[in-house]
C-alpha cells in the first residue's frame, strides 16, 4: 500500500522522505512517473551531498516493472532508462503468472520471465554500460479458483529458485520474493507458506528478497507478519550454518 494522508500524485516522494529520515539501510524506491523518480533521485543526492557522491556509493535502487506478457509500457520504460542514465542500481522485473500472463507450464513461464528480464537488462546497458541491474520478479501461478496471484503456492518457490539459477548463470544478481502468504492473517497458513519461500530463497542463493510481510496475495501488509518472518529467518540462518565438525566438537 501507499500513504494516504498526502496528495496521491506525490505520495512516492513523501514515502521516500519518511524512509530516508528513519533508516540508514539501503532503500528500494518506486515512483509513478519518471518525474517522480527524478525528484526522488535528487532528494537522495541531496542526502549524500551531491550526485557524484550518490553514484560513488548509491544507497537507493530504482524499482519498476514491465507488463507481462512481453510488454514494456511507456511510463515503466522511461523510469528504467532514467535510472540507468543516472547510474543507480536498476530493478526492472516482471510479475508473471502462469496460466494468465505466461504459459501455464513452469518451464514456459520461466522462458517468458527470462525474455522480459533480458530485454530490460539490454535497454539499461545500452543507456549506460555497466549500470547495476537485478533480474527476477514475482514468478508464480494464478489461482484458478479466484484469479488471484498466489504468493503462497509451492510453485512460487520453485519458479523463483529456477529463475535464480538462470540469473546466476548470467552472473547477474537476483530480486526474489519470500516471507509472504496468501492468508489474510499472520496465522498458521502464513507461517507455513512464509517458511517454505524463505527456505527456498536461502537454498537457491537469492540476493535481494522483497515482499516480506505481504499477506492476502500481495494486497495486505502486516507488521506482525514481519516479526513472524524474522523468527523464521533465525531458524533458517541456523540451518544454513550447518554442523561444525572438528577436533573440538
Amino acid at each position: 500500500g501507499t500513504i494516504s494522508d498526502v496528495p496521491p500524485q506525490y505520495s512516492d516522494r513523501f514515502e521516500f522522505e519518511a524512509m530516508v529520515k528513519n533508516t540508514s539501510k539501503p532503500i528500494v524506491i518506486w515512483n509513478y512517473t519518471k518525474e517522480g523518480l527524478k525528484d526522488t533521485m535528487e532528494m537522495a543526492s541531496a542526502v549524500v551531498g551531491g550526485k557524484e557522491n550518490l553514484l560513488k556509493r548509491p544507497f537507493i535502487a530504482a524499482y519498476s516493472e514491465p507488463i507481462s506478457p512481453l510488454t514494456g509500457d511507456r511510463a515503466a520504460t522511461e523510469k528504467l532508462l532514467l535510472a540507468a542514465e543516472y547510474g543507480i542500481p536498476v530493478i526492472h522485473t516482471p510479475c508473471v503468472q502462469s496460466g494468465a500472463s505466461a504459459p501455464v507450464t513452469l518451464a514456459g513461464e520461466l522462458v517468458s520471465a527470462n525474455a522480459e528480464n533480458l530485454s530490460s537488462l539490454v535497454m539499461a546497458q545500452l543507456k549506460r554500460k555497466g549500470v547495476p541491474f537485478l533480474m527476477g520478479g514475482v514468478i508464480t501461478i494464478m489461482d484458478m479458483r479466484d484469479a488471484q496471484m498466489s504468493y503462497g503456492a509451492p510453485e512460487l518457490s520453485l519458479a523463483l529458485s529456477g529463475f535464480t539459477d538462470i540469473a546466476h548463470y548470467y552472473r547477474v544478481p537476483t530480486w526474489g520474493t519470500a516471507g509472504c502468504s496468501d492468508s489474510k492473517l499472520p496465522d498458521e497458513q502464513a507461517a507455513v507458506e512464509a517458511t517454505f519461500s524463505c527456505l527456498f530463497s536461502m537454498f537457491s542463493g537469492a540476493n535481494l528478497v522483497h515482499d516480506v510481510g505481504y499477506l492476502e496475495s500481495g494486497k495486505t501488509g502486516a507488521l506482525e507478519m514481519i516479526v513472524m518472518v524474522d523468527e523464521i529467518l533465525g531458524y533458517i540462518k541456523r540451518i544454513d550454518r550447518g554442523i561444525e565438525v572438528n577436533e573440538e566438537t
